[in-house]
């Protein structure tokens, strides 16, 4: 009928299998075999997000400084301080006189 229809380039539709409808498409060669799909890798855990180099030893917290002695001793006052002597107190007195005892 001069309608190509196996579905090649250049056919109306996909009627018969590719490369026998020989009178209206011509001679077509049949493409090549679909390759196997590839195989899958084995399954791995993800790798960490921040990954540490392996040359790197691992952390150590650092030591806190040590300071150099004083160069001179602290200052301290003298302890207890000493004042001058004071004459003794009078003894403390009730300001009012005391209250006669009640008779029972």
């Amino acid at each position: 009928d001069g309608v190509c229809y196996d579905g090649g380039p250049g056919s109306e539709s996909s009627f018969c299998p590719f490369g026998t409808d020989c009178a209206d498409c011509g001679a077509r060669y049949a493409p090549p075999p679909s390759l196997p799909p590839p195989s899958s890798p084995p399954l791995s855990p993800p790798p960490p997000l921040f990954p540490s180099p392996p040359s790197c030893p691992p952390r150590i917290p650092p030591r806190p400084p040590s300071f150099p002695p004083p160069r001179f001793p602290p200052r301290t006052p003298p302890w207890p301080p000493s004042f001058p002597p004071q004459p003794p107190r009078p003894p403390l007195l009730p300001p009012y006189p005391p209250r006669p005892a009640q008779p029972p």
